[in-house]
């Protein structure tokens, strides 16, 4: 879930009337599957998006007017095969949840927020029984760690069953990156650019500028030898991307004892094969070595920096969203 959107929510205060509208349900072809969230003001100001288009345009509509606390369930067709008229022509059927955000739901967002900050994993919780239109129930409750994507119980019309969405606390995984060198700066800037929650390290802190790396947090280290005890989770991504092959095979050497989701290292074959190479003769296990992504990156004949990070940044997209490529 988007952070951003979250504290947006936690932040209005009592003169300003918002809704809070959900992707709840889809068919076939649509703009988004992973179950959107937007937050529409009074002024027709949104923050997120639900697909774009006449579709988001209405749902806008819709939200900046909603007066009472009946909720609104949109149901949109967009199997639509008239290139000549502004009806959606994806293929499927979708329906987005219309909700005034009260001072309950507020609250609710707030405790959400509260326990983020405090370490643990909620998730949130959406009830909705779509036949009868009754009022949307919202609860916190625990996800796995790993789960970065909402999940959809299927209901059963026949006994009545209602539409639950569990909705986890962040929509990508962290992201370290060890050196703020060309590259990895450039990896970071788009990486906050993906709402991805990011880190860069580096022994260079005048490297370690938050204007240049756009606002990622930043760790100083005394030394690159000092990077071998590493704050990261098993559910994280790491990038190494440092000024030399020692401190990225010393890197190497620490966290393949206890491998995050994904690692990535910047290298050409060669470098890449000297490395696995020694890694072992040091008796680390093959398979997980083989896991390691290097050369970093998708294969789109990359040259300069930036277009490096973006193939960088595809391969990371790639891999938390299971595309499989």
């Amino acid at each position: 879930m988007d952070k951003h959107l979250i504290r947006k929510i936690v932040k209005l205060t009592g003169q300003e009337q918002a809704s809070l509208c959900c992707v709840v349900a889809y068919q076939g072809s649509v703009p988004r599957k992973d179950y959107p969230m937007m937050l529409v003001y009074a002024s027709g100001d949104s923050v997120g998006t639900v697909g774009g288009g006449m579709l988001e345009h209405e749902v806008i509509e819709k939200g900046r007017s909603l007066k009472d606390r009946t909720p609104l369930l949109l149901d949109f067709d967009l199997t639509n095969k008239d290139l000549t008229i502004g009806a959606g022509i994806c293929g499927g059927n979708m329906s987005v949840l219309i909700q005034r955000i009260d001072t309950g739901l507020q609250k609710l967002f707030r405790e959400f927020d509260t326990e983020i900050d405090g370490g643990s994993n909620p998730g949130l919780q959406l009830e909705l029984n779509v036949v009868d239109g009754a009022v949307p129930t919202w609860s916190l409750t625990s996800m796995g760690s790993s789960t970065i994507q909402p999940v959809m119980d299927r209901p059963d019309p026949e006994k009545g069953e209602k539409i639950r969405i569990r909705y986890p606390n962040r929509s990508a995984p962290r992201l370290h990156v060890f050196g703020a060198g060309h590259v990895g700066a450039a990896v970071a800037r788009l990486a906050i650019q993906l709402e991805l929650e990011t880190l860069v390290y580096d022994d260079r802190v005048e490297l370690l500028d938050k204007t240049r790396l756009n606002g990622a947090l930043t760790v100083p280290l005394q030394d690159p030898a000092g990077w071998k005890e590493l704050p990261y989770s098993q559910q994280d991504y790491v990038v190494l991307a440092s000024r030399s092959h020692r401190h990225d095979l010393d890197l190497l050497k620490a966290i393949l004892k206890s491998p995050p989701a994904y690692v990535g290292a910047l290298a050409s074959k060669r470098k890449w094969a000297l490395m696995r190479s020694d890694l072992l003769e040091n008796g680390y296990n093959q398979d997980v070595v083989d896991g390691v992504h290097s050369p970093v990156g998708l294969k789109i004949n990359a040259e300069t920096v930036s277009e490096i990070a973006v193939s960088i940044m595809a391969e990371v997209i790639a891999e938390y969203r299971g595309a499989g490529i």
